[in-house]
């Protein structure tokens, strides 16, 4: 029986994916989409429709849709830090740069470390708060998980 329901929860997710590369996708599409599935694949449809709405511009649409995604029962701390992580880029993107800074104080897992502390220095270099940006690009380089672009932002910034 369980074993059922999971290839059903695929099916679903399946079934919602070739629907999702048909075309474009409004909120109330996205809502009906989202509430087909369950589950991870629930939240896994809520991150490709926020993907989709952030490249599209509608960036209150994505955040609508990660914080949805939020509310959920999220037992895997991974992706509730993914989830964190891309709300806050649409939150720095609208220019709400507080709010993203307060999004990524949310993110604990070590693997994400890295990142959080990337998007932390481009949002205080964005404010123009030089010292505390790289402040932040020298943790992302001494994090587990070193981003690629660390490095090449914390030089720039040092030869302002």
């Amino acid at each position: 029986h369980k074993v059922q329901k999971l290839n059903e929860a695929f099916d679903r997710y399946d079934s919602f994916l070739t629907t999702f590369d048909t075309g474009p996708i409004d909120a109330t599409k996205s809502a009906a989409l989202i509430a087909e599935n369950e589950g991870v694949y629930q939240l896994f449809s809520a991150l490709l429709l926020a993907k989709e709405a952030h490249g599209a511009g509608d960036y209150q649409g994505a955040e609508t849709l990660l914080k949805s995604a939020l509310a959920t029962d999220i037992k895997d701390l991974g992706l509730k830090d993914l989830i964190n992580y891309r709300l806050a880029i649409v939150q720095f993107d609208q220019g709400e740069d507080q709010q993203a800074l307060q999004t990524l104080k949310a993110i604990q897992s070590s693997e994400f470390l890295g990142l959080r502390k990337v998007l932390e220095g481009d949002i205080y270099s964005a404010l123009g708060e030089i010292e505390d940006a790289k402040i932040a690009y020298e943790e992302a380089l001494s994090s587990e998980v070193v981003p690629d672009d660390a490095r090449d932002k914390l030089y720039l910034l040092s030869v302002q």
